[in-house]
């Protein structure tokens, strides 16, 4: 069985409706870690808490220090989910809240649809999200539309 816990970030692609979403929800689902899972496809996942944009930061934060799993459900308004995941994405990285040690997985579905100032953000915890405690997981159906830099910063591509 794969295991992300190798310290690194991981790249998972696959054709549409191949099982990339079930695959790491059930993978991440033995880790004793926390998971915020950004779910742009709005599925269901077991054994996962539901939040969306009304839930307090705080209160998601909480959830995450206590290594539960947490799947946050975006607006469905066209450039809200940018702002959202960019929003997120900040305040992880701006009070210092995990470590190395004690780190968290940020699993981003259909990162090849971001854009401008949310990729920036995507690329952000490729490049400098390690030391922060944020380890990457990036889904996606079209790899040749997704920064170059989430493949050069990715340890594990599945």
């Amino acid at each position: 069985m794969y295991s992300f816990d190798n310290g690194g970030h991981t790249i998972v692609v696959g054709q549409t409706q191949n099982g990339k979403t079930y695959a790491v929800e059930h993978l991440l689902k033995v880790q004793k870690r926390g998971v915020l899972f950004f779910n742009v496809q709005l599925e269901n996942l077991t054994g996962y808490i539901k939040v969306d944009k009304k839930t307090p930061f705080r209160t998601i934060l909480d959830l995450l220090k206590k290594h539960q799993k947490v799947n946050y459900y975006p607006s469905t308004r066209s450039g809200a989910q940018s702002q959202e995941l960019r929003f997120i994405i900040n305040q992880l990285f701006e009070n210092g809240h995990f470590s190395k040690e004690n780190f968290i997985y940020v699993v981003v579905d259909e990162v090849h649809l971001f854009k401008k100032e949310a990729l920036e953000e995507i690329c952000r915890i490729a490049t400098g999200g390690l030391r922060f405690g944020l380890h990457g997981i990036f889904l996606s159906q079209r790899p040749a539309n997704m920064d170059n830099t989430l493949m050069t910063q990715s340890t594990n591509v599945l």
